[in-house]
């Protein structure tokens, strides 16, 4: 897919479908719900390519296990996920269409959005130059007394403030998830900041709106990391594990802390590494239930 710069398995476009069908699923169930059954199974003539890559994998972990049998406890706990998936199916605690559910379920939900996230950072920093000689400069200050390893380190990742400030700026320019994420107001109602809401009530938030809010921050329109550093952001967390980016209560997004440590991992080991030049000098951008970033360009080795 590197070298021919193109989604050659179809997977990535297997994806992006089966999110697009989910989008119309989550906001207008009363229309969708009915057709369900209809639009499953256009959505299932849609994802081949996703679903023999799932298919091939299980069979892979499979032989695998078989080959490799865990001697304790200790090696059980720390195996890859499909491991513990197929090891439920073997002991009759879930059948075989729920391996590949939920299989499929990770790919789908924790790979674009982290490549979105990643995406919109690379594009927003590598676009203003200020920005990205400020995180050049803590880079290689970092690696200069010894503080950041190559490649770098999730506890070394915590110790810089400008990279913080930077992902936190992203979380908030770009949420990945572009819809509000609807909740149903319990029984006898609820008051939401200073509103009442009866029972039965659908509520959201959308991050979009929340984030561009000029109550919360000035200028949200700019992408401005200091902005994080001078303390001019209101009523937002200020820790990229708590960014309403991820959604908030007891439905936040369970796989927030993997796609935190895959950015704080990549964005410094590219910036370090690499140089980055735009083909134009604006971006696409496509909503459905994640906002999609779209854009070309050049990757090279870095100059200086």
């Amino acid at each position: 897919m590197i070298s021919q710069q193109r989604d050659t398995t179809g997977v990535l476009l297997n994806i992006e479908k089966v999110l697009t069908g989910s989008a119309y699923m989550g906001l207008i169930p009363e229309v969708a719900l009915p057709l369900f059954k209809y639009i499953n199974k256009i959505t299932t003539t849609q994802t081949g390519a996703l679903d023999d890559m799932v298919d091939s994998q299980i069979r892979d972990t499979a032989v695998e296990m078989e080959k490799d049998k865990p001697s304790d406890a200790a090696t059980i706990a720390y195996e890859p996920f499909l491991f513990r998936l197929l090891r439920l199916e073997t002991a009759g605690q879930v059948d075989h269409e729920s391996v590949r559910d939920t299989a499929n379920n990770n790919i789908v939900a924790g790979s674009d959005t982290t490549g979105i996230t990643l995406a919109a950072m690379l594009w927003y920093v590598y676009r203003k130059p200020d920005v990205l000689a400020a995180l050049r400069q803590e880079i290689d200050d970092f690696t200069a007394q010894g503080q950041l390893s190559n490649p770098v380190t999730w506890k070394e990742s915590q110790t810089m403030p400008y990279l913080q400030a930077v992902i936190m700026e992203t979380l908030r320019m770009h949420p990945a998830v572009g819809v509000p994420l609807p909740r149903v107001v319990p029984k006898g109602g609820v008051e939401l900041s200073g509103v009442f809401f009866p029972e039965n009530s659908v509520v959201g938030c959308s991050a979009w709106a929340l984030h561009y809010n000029p109550k919360v921050t000035t200028a949200p329109e700019v992408f401005r990391p200091e902005r994080w550093l001078d303390g001019s952001v209101r009523d937002l967390s200020q820790k990229p594990s708590e960014s309403f980016s991820f959604g908030g209560g007891s439905r936040v997004c369970i796989g927030k802390n993997i796609s935190l440590l895959e950015i704080f991992k990549v964005i410094p080991q590219i910036v370090r590494e690499f140089d980055l030049h735009f083909d134009g000098e604006d971006w696409e951008l496509k909503s459905a239930w994640f906002v999609y970033p779209r854009y070309t360009g050049q990757i090279s080795l870095r100059k200086n």
